[in-house]
């Protein structure tokens, strides 16, 4: 019987460590999506989102669960400036009822890749949520009623941020040229995915694409290398 406990608390133990941490490559993952991005999307197809967010976010891998309902060709209509990537895949795969998860399995040819999924994942596979693996989380509840206190005693001094709200404008003075930022790198975006439309052979649809980004992102460098490139589709 004693021998049965002890192996039990060891295989408790070791089962449990295994459970919560994450590899070196999902940890690496975890701190990019703090990395903040800026973007504008309208009707773009995933492809050309998941490559704008990659461009962004170097060395970040993304992979889609297309056996489980993810389609390439869906559309993103969405826009965030400065935001955390962990937010923007919250708010923007939340419209489309779409999850997200890190992959961490040691060895796996994709281990640390962000996972599309069709549910409502955040970061952690279903079943595998941190709040899920730690009892002890409820502990900061008993600390509430100390919580409120420090607050309301510094309630006068939290004024002193109401005065300094002309400052912060200050970050909206660069906004046509981020706005501009941003334009270039969609255009890019969907000209690149025009350019492996046309390396596999959908002529039609890359120049559909071509016809998008002239039309919508007409002052930008991608837009004359669309007419170029359309030129060249033409003959």
């Amino acid at each position: 019987m004693r021998r049965f406990l002890i192996l039990s608390a060891v295989f408790v133990v070791s089962a449990t460590a295994a459970y919560a941490e994450d590899t070196a490559a999902a940890a690496a993952t975890r701190k990019k999506l703090q990395t903040k991005v800026s973007v504008n999307y309208k009707d773009t197809v995933w492809g050309e989102v998941r490559a704008d967010l990659k461009d962004q976010v170097q060395g970040l891998g993304i992979r889609e669960d297309t056996k489980g309902g993810v389609t390439l060709n869906s559309k993103v209509t969405y826009k965030a400036k400065d935001k955390p990537l962990e937010e923007v895949l919250d708010e923007m795969l939340g419209k489309m009822e779409w999850g997200y998860y890190v992959l961490s399995k040691k060895g796996d040819t994709y281990d640390g890749a962000i996972m599309i999924t069709k549910g409502k994942e955040r970061g952690y596979k279903a079943g595998e949520e941190p709040d899920k693996k730690k009892p002890d989380d409820k502990k900061p509840d008993d600390k509430k009623p100390d919580d409120k206190k420090k607050p309301d005693d510094k309630k006068p001094d939290d004024k002193k941020v109401d005065d300094k709200k002309p400052d912060d404008k200050k970050p909206d003075d660069k906004k046509p040229d981020d706005d501009g930022d941003r334009v270039e790198r969609s255009a890019a975006a969907k000209l690149r995915a025009a350019k492996n439309l046309v390396a596999d052979g959908k002529k039609d649809r890359a120049m559909d694409v071509c016809d998008e980004i002239i039309k919508d992102y007409p002052k930008t460098n991608a837009a004359k290398e669309a007419k170029d490139l359309l030129d060249k589709l033409n003959k």
